[in-house]
């Protein structure tokens, strides 16, 4: 421990008295740790810190089971008749995650993301209430008490962190509920549009039973030693017994880690940024190897001298690795204050899909990790250096003026810059792919145009509302009252905005009237309910027929308008215009084609448009409605006078998803635009670390060699000849770098396939362009100071040394 302090001393008073290569060492590990200990703090948020339940590790998602049209949920018969049978399981339990209510005491209205629960939810999960209960086996059955449980941000906000509001009644869709408990801070559970903040019991009634159209999700708690493999097993015997019993279809019902279901959006991407900001580190590790390697041979005759007074070997490497992991500590220390400082800025530019994205910190284990991170790559880049000049040649080095000249030295440096040239490529091709599928999302074809347009969502209850006929007037009161807003040019209301709205997908099954046999299928295509001037305010494009019109009540003939999609689908070659559909089953009320409208991107920019058709809403008035609102100028400078023109109708209705179109267009490639985000500032990181590494380990090279030059000028040789002959070097190197990177790059980058749209993950472009732009760069960091070489004086240089 003695000698270890006298090296940390020794250490520390070297780095000082070198202040220049200490601060260009720091930053150059600061930036890549920085970048490290950022992105492993989302991901283990994400993805490796567990889940805040009581035994993680046994809770998984139960999917698969009944579906009408594809889903992923289980239907609530067969959930029963599934934990009647099963064995593996501890319990399971069921919850609907598309809900939500008015709630309108104590504060302005509020629309509140519900999820309805079994009774045994909250003891699955190994979760009880901060203050209250968890719901009675009876609060689930009709007719039981009307209860709810609060999330423990709707109590601070909602009901000012009272503790005493259990018993508290409030308003909700204008019924009454009591409160019954609040949940713990930190709970969370994912559910269809957002995070729960109020929890209401699942009723078993006659409606949730039927055998078609109502899906509900399933967790389950393994018991102790039953692994996930056994339970799916079990699972697989249910499914074949319950088709054999079933008239209609029943999926294999399948088991995912319920871990592994919160994050599997997102995992691969986080894992793939993970890797990128690695490469980046190990650049700077390799500017910082170049660094100690001109700096530890400047010292070879320190190390010839504490060798000739007895210094070993093993002393010698233990100084320098000393004084590299000092080193790279004060880098960890640098990175971690600069990823502290830029972590709001990440959240913010985190994609919405993110799974507890507000519970990213700089905690005890990124800590570790970064603790970790920085004694390692101070090992690292210190461990070649130490090795290389540990073991002095006495009789050279001890000689006045003497200098040693390891053969071993230039290819340790020609390695770092074909490393350095090779990292810096794979990153720059990943970025560059990353950029052309985010230039191809943007340029494509929405079918809407979404720029001035304000958009948000209403939901009357069904106990002021009670039937379509009042709900109709109701959003027409609201349009109307939208229409007189000054600057408001146009407002139109649909029960689906493209990618603004976050309620469930609805498919119908379509017949065409008349033709033979009446029962078949004939294709099926996505539900809309819209209001006269809804393409107007979306800016779409009407290709044949009319709009619909005030006329196009309940009292007159039912009227569709189909996209071209159903136009193709349905009616290939044929004009659809006055033919008649019908919607959801063979004997369903027909209306008649009145328009042709153009596809629109619905559901995403990269899912390609879908075959839909529209309704008017005074015929199917929907039980929620979303509005578009275009106006003059900023759409977000008008949310507040559309607010009061919408409680001017109904002082209790509250607005939810206010956002503008635009803002629904970023969010919908949120995911691409984060990858791309992160790969382009980590390549340009990497880019510009490898040019400065390339440029200092050149220049060195080439100072090493002025005695050589001088001579060789000395002797006749031109300055374009010497120029050549460094420049053929660096060339030969660049190659190889090139080559290699490209090679990383063919294999590495395949793992972005799932990131990327409408491009190849080798795309021969971005390869050539990337790996062209990098060798330009290179070969002007190596003509700079071979250049600058021949300026010396031949009789200064042959004096060099």
């Amino acid at each position: 421990m003695l000698t270890l302090f006298q090296d940390i001393r020794y250490g520390i008073r070297v780095l000082v008295k070198s202040p220049g290569f200490t601060l260009i060492a720091v930053f150059s590990l600061a930036i890549g740790i920085a970048a490290n200990t950022s992105i492993f703090s989302v991901v283990y948020a994400v993805l490796l810190r567990p889940l805040p339940f009581a035994e993680p590790s046994q809770l998984v998602v139960v999917t698969g089971g009944y579906h009408l049209i594809k889903t992923s949920s289980e239907s609530p018969a067969d959930f029963l008749a599934t934990e009647n049978e099963t064995t593996s399981f501890e319990s399971l339990a069921a919850y609907d995650p598309e809900g939500s209510v008015n709630l309108t005491e104590g504060g302005e209205p509020e629309r509140i993301l519900t999820t309805r629960v079994s009774a045994n939810f909250f003891p699955v999960l190994g979760v009880n209430p901060m203050l209250g209960r968890n719901f009675l086996a009876e609060e689930g059955k009709v007719g039981g008490d009307r209860v709810v449980v609060l999330s423990h941000g709707l109590w601070q906000r909602r009901f000012n962190s009272n503790r005493n509001v259990i018993g508290t009644i409030v308003k909700l869709n204008s019924q009454s509920f009591s409160v019954i408990g609040v949940m713990p801070q930190g709970f969370e559970f994912p559910q269809y549009d957002g995070k729960a903040e109020m929890w209401m019991p699942l009723i078993w009634n006659d409606e949730l039973m039927a055998k078609e159209g109502i899906f509900i999700d399933v967790i389950g708690r393994l018991k102790t030693g039953v692994t996930l493999e056994r339970a799916q097993l079990e699972m697989n015997t249910i499914t074949q017994r319950v088709q054999q019993e079933a008239s209609y279809k029943v999926d294999p019902i399948s088991l995912t880690l319920l871990s592994r279901e919160f994050s599997k959006h997102v995992g691969p991407a986080l894992w793939i940024l993970l890797g990128a900001v690695g490469f980046v580190l190990l650049i700077g590790c390799a500017n910082v190897a170049g660094l100690l390697l001109e700096r530890t041979a400047s010292r070879q005759k320190e190390f010839g001298v504490r060798s000739a007074v007895g210094a070993s070997r093993g002393r010698l490497v233990r100084q320098l690795l000393t004084e590299s992991i000092l080193l790279a500590t004060l880098g960890g220390g640098a990175g971690v204050l600069l990823s502290w400082l830029s972590l709001n800025a990440l959240v913010s530019i985190s994609p919405v899909q993110i799974p507890q994205i507000h519970t990213i910190e700089i905690n005890r284990a990124v800590l570790l990790f970064t603790l970790g991170v920085s004694l390692f790559t101070g090992v690292v880049f210190g461990l070649a250096p130490a090795l290389q000049f540990s073991k002095p040649d006495l009789n050279d080095l001890l000689k006045e003026g003497g200098k040693s000249r390891h053969a071993g030295r230039s290819r340790l440096r020609q390695l770092l810059i074909i490393s350095e040239i090779a990292i810096a490529l794979v990153l720059l091709v990943g970025a560059t792919l990353m950029l052309k599928t985010f230039r191809n999302l943007m340029s494509l074809e929405k079918g809407f145009d979404s720029s001035g347009v304000l958009t948000l969502e209403i939901s009357p209850p069904e106990l002021k509302y009670k039937d379509r006929q009042q709900q109709a007037e109701f959003y027409q009161r609201i349009i109307e009252s939208i229409r007189n807003v000054p600057g408001v040019l146009s407002v139109g209301g649909a029960n689906h905005i493209p990618l603004a709205s976050k309620q469930g997908r609805m498919i119908l099954r379509l017949y065409v009237e008349g033709r033979q046999p009446a029962n078949t299928l004939q294709g099926s295509g996505d539900y809309r309910v819209i209001s006269p001037d809804y393409f107007r305010a979306m800016g779409m494009t009407l290709l044949k027929g009319r709009d619909f019109g005030n006329q196009d009540d309940q009292k007159s003939q039912r009227v569709v308008i189909v996209n071209e999609a159903v136009a193709r689908m349905l009616f290939p070659g044929e004009d659809p215009i006055g033919k008649r559909l019908l919607i959801g089953n063979a004997k369903a009320k027909p209306g008649e084609i009145i328009g042709i409208v153009a596809d629109i991107r619905n559901w995403g920019l990269t899912e390609p448009p879908a075959p839909e058709f529209y309704l008017s809403y005074q015929q199917a008035a929907p039980p929620f409605l979303g509005l578009a609102v275009r106006t003059q100028g900023d759409p977000r400078q008008f949310t507040a006078d559309v607010r009061r023109a919408i409680w001017a109708v109904d002082s209790d209705q509250p607005l939810y998803n206010v956002m503008t179109m635009e803002q629904a267009l970023r969010d919908s490639i949120s995911k691409q635009r984060f990858s791309m985000l992160m790969l382009v500032i980590f390549a340009a990181v990497a880019f510009i670390l490898a040019t400065i590494g390339i440029y200092g380990i050149a220049s060195y090279s080439v100072t090493q060699r002025t005695h050589e030059i001088g001579v060789r000028m000395a002797l006749g040789a031109k300055r374009r000849d010497v120029v050549e002959m460094i420049a053929r070097q660096g060339i030969i190197l660049i190659a190889i770098g090139i080559t290699t990177g490209l090679a990383g790059a063919f294999a590495l980058t395949r793992v972005l396939a799932s990131l990327l749209y409408a491009v190849k993950p080798t795309d021969p472009a971005v390869f050539a362009g990337a790996a062209f732009l990098l060798a330009l760069v290179a070969l002007v960091a190596c003509y700079i100071p071979a250049r600058r070489a021949t300026k010396v004086d031949p009789m200064v240089a042959l004096r060099y040394g």
